[in-house]
């Protein structure tokens, strides 16, 4: 956990607090205005502290608002922008606006350099290799309390006797580096990071197999597990004609049903996503 607050929340407002002072301190000498160190400064930690919003909240586990409130931050680290250079320049519009768009133009590509650089740092220095894969867990979802998350899938008619051979028995904790391997034949029980939504590339999730739908010929085959709040017909009338429309080479595939180990509820039927299809897992936790 110590490890995740230093790489995604102390490390990032480093960064963009020495950056800011750069730029504001630099731009602010290039146009010769009288602005010292100490305004510079208190400017950049202003710029910082907006910015480091969405780092604060993706490490404290809320992800709900995190969207709104990255744009949020965003839109007042830009103000505090305009705002410097509307006072540094004497109140000159014209000059205040074009001075903004250099100076986040300037921050963007050296954040981008160096954003670039740490990720290469942090990729050797926790598993020796770019090669190796690794997943920063930074919420709780996969932790254990107590056995409710064993609970839930004798609800749903799974033998214990197969819950007790799911990898994790002690779950993930937050602020845990996961090694993630090619994910090979994915069963029942396991811990898988897949791409949340083909729209959103970025957006990765890490959460536990709870059910597997197979499809054959584009008919549905055998059903191990828990479809959870879904039905048949669900796959049958949506799903599959949805999986036809994402390019798929093969009819036949396998659906996949996800959930937190915190949870009692799957992910698909909580934030209403679609199952997980073979092309969106990245691999498998081990």
């Amino acid at each position: 956990m110590e490890s995740a607050l230093i790489f995604l929340v102390i490390l990032p407002y480093f960064i963009d607090l020495v950056l800011s002072f750069l730029l504001v301190y630099l731009m602010a000498k290039a146009f010769k205005t009288k602005a010292g160190v100490k305004n510079c400064f208190l400017i950049s930690f202003a710029v910082s502290v907006a910015l480091i919003i969405p780092f604060v909240l993706l490490y404290a586990g809320i992800q709900v608002y995190l969207p709104y409130m990255t744009w949020i931050s965003y839109a007042a680290a830009a103000f505090v922008v305009l705002f410097t250079f509307y006072s540094f320049l004497g109140s000159n519009k014209y000059k205040s606006v074009l001075s903004s768009l250099l100076y986040i133009s300037l921050y963007l590509l050296a954040m981008a350099a160096i954003v670039k650089t740490v990720d290469n740092a942090l990729t050797d220095a926790n598993h020796g290799s770019k090669n190796d894969n690794s997943f920063y867990l930074t919420n709780s979802a996969m932790a254990h309390n107590g056995s409710s998350w064993k609970n839930w899938f004798i609800s749903q008619g799974i033998q214990e006797s197969r819950i007790d051979a799911f990898p994790f028995q002690n779950g993930i904790s937050q602020g845990s580096v996961v090694n993630i391997q090619p994910a090979g034949n994915v069963v029942l029980g396991d811990v898988i990071l897949y791409q949340k939504d083909p729209s959103n590339v970025g957006y990765n999730v890490l959460a536990r197999v709870v059910g597997i739908v197979e499809v054959k010929d584009w008919k549905i085959g055998r059903i191990d597990g828990s479809i959870d709040c879904l039905k048949e017909s669900d796959y049958a009338e949506t799903f599959i004609p949805w999986a036809r429309n994402q390019s798929l080479t093969d009819s036949s595939f396998n659906f996949y049903m996800t959930k937190a180990d915190d949870k009692n509820v799957t992910r698909q039927c909580s934030d209403g996503i679609a199952p997980v299809l073979d092309s969106r897992i990245i691999g498998k936790a081990v």
